[in-house]
């Protein structure tokens, strides 16, 4: 197993302050586009602590989504679903140039247009910090799975005209006193959570919008809104991750294809439990989503895994003929949780912590030893100069998010890594959910409480 290590480079002191500033030098790439107006419009792919932990289709859907442009082959739309005021980007309509397209799909259901993105501003619960850190995160501690993520800027002019447009659908609930709440920002102005510095352009995070999810309610449970997070903790995934059980014995084989539903979805309940602690995450239970994937031994004995292109019809999961000749044989089809929604954390003028309320991770008993090394490594440079100035300049955290106040980063880190480390160290935290345990002649991984592989 090699070592790991952390490689912070080339950061660059921020004021520290809540408005972008679009003339600080950030990011690892940058496009512009340019608005009706003439303003020039930002699309910026945050830098990376280690580039080493972002896949290659990582890095792909970053420029991916940093090609997006607005106003030429995209169809932009208003979202008119859900709390968020967000904008839909999707793909253009064969048939129809961009105006028709938006004319005819941006009111009403959107399920005739192949959204690509989303794009968030801080409103309502959303915050931009919150869904630029759990990508960069989810990848850093190999924890979870959040869509990519860029920082993107928008003509404050266009927005408006899109915020009209919204508002002449006859909206209703929740997602109209969301919209006209961006009216009245616009109106007013001085929100430096929404708008730029100069005050010329909204600013948000851009996420992938993934497709063909499913709502994970077997994590979740069903019920009453106000009380999802305690009927969490009765439901039987949290309670497997609660158990002081082996991961063996709680799956009740030592099979990979038996066993692998069991350790991927113990995993997921870990490192969401981990993620929503750290960014005081207050909108995730009863918002948990699903995909299914392929999960295989190949020749060299490695775990490796394939997205599959199966769907729930009704109670029957379809999947294509092609990948059951493929994969049918040697693999197995799991269910992997996706954290879609991450926008509603971080902000310590709103967020509280729901997990931290129910005392949700000193209640794990099961975590990757991956996920645990890298959070203890990560826990070594958290509070250096470079590491700080790098939370505020590429995911816009303000001082106060970051250290300080009772449920900042800092203080959610410490309480994470300080409960961790005595469960590790009592024996009552076992790092033994890794997938590759269970593959026929493979070692078993063994991790010391320092976070170092022995």
């Amino acid at each position: 197993m090699k070592k790991l290590t952390i490689v912070i480079s080339g950061l660059i002191a921020l004021q520290s302050q809540a408005a972008m500033d679009t003339k600080t030098t950030r990011g690892s790439s940058t496009a512009s586009f340019q608005s009706p107006s003439g303003r020039t419009e930002l699309c910026i792919i945050p830098q990376k602590i280690n580039d080493n932990f972002f896949s290659k289709g990582d890095i792909k859907d970053e420029g991916s989504l940093c090609a997006l442009n607005f106003y030429a082959d995209t169809v932009v739309c208003p979202k008119q679903n859900s709390t968020n005021p967000g904008v839909l980007i999707a793909k253009m309509v064969d048939g129809l140039a961009k105006d028709k397209a938006e004319a005819k799909y941006c009111k009403g259901p959107s399920d005739e247009l192949s959204v690509q993105a989303k794009f968030k501003q801080s409103i309502s619960c959303s915050y931009t910090p919150s869904a630029l850190a759990y990508y960069q995160f989810s990848r850093m501690l190999d924890a979870g799975r959040a869509p990519v993520t860029v920082l993107r800027t928008m003509d404050r002019k266009e927005h408006l005209r899109l915020t009209k447009k919204a508002l002449s659908y006859g909206l209703e609930g929740v997602i109209k006193q969301t919209w006209n709440s961006f009216a009245s920002a616009h109106q007013n102005g001085g929100n430096n959570k929404i708008f730029d510095n100069t005050e010329q352009f909204i600013y948000g995070a851009l996420s992938d919008n993934p497709k063909r999810e499913e709502r994970y309610t077997e994590v979740s449970g069903k019920g009453s809104y106000d009380t999802r997070y305690q009927r969490f903790l009765k439901q039987p995934p949290f309670l497997k991750v609660a158990s002081s059980k082996s991961v063996q014995d709680i799956a009740g084989t030592t099979d990979f294809k038996k066993a692998a539903q069991t350790v991927v979805q113990m995993k997921d309940v870990s490192d969401m439990i981990l993620l929503d602690t750290l960014f005081s995450q207050d909108d995730r239970i009863g918002n948990i989503h699903y995909k299914y994937v392929w999960y295989y031994i190949d020749d060299e004995g490695n775990v490796n895994r394939k997205k599959s292109d199966s769907k729930l019809t009704g109670s029957k999961v379809v999947t294509p003929e092609e990948e059951i000749a493929e994969y049918g044989s040697k693999g197995v089809l799991l269910k992997e949780m996706l954290l879609k929604d991450n926008d509603c954390g971080v902000d310590v003028t709103k967020r509280t912590n729901m997990m931290r309320d129910i005392s949700a991770i000193e209640q794990v008993r099961h975590m990757s030893a991956k996920t645990y090394s890298r959070l203890m490594a990560f826990a070594k440079i958290a509070k250096n100069a470079d590491t700080e100035s790098w939370m505020k300049r590429e995911l816009l955290y303000t001082d106060s998010d970051l250290k300080g106040h009772k449920r900042s980063f800092q203080s959610n880190l410490d309480r994470a890594v300080s409960v961790l480390k005595a469960n590790c160290e009592s024996g009552a935290l076992k790092l033994d959910l890794n997938l590759q345990d269970f593959a026929p002649g493979s070692q078993q991984t063994v991790i010391g409480c320092d976070g170092k592989f022995q």
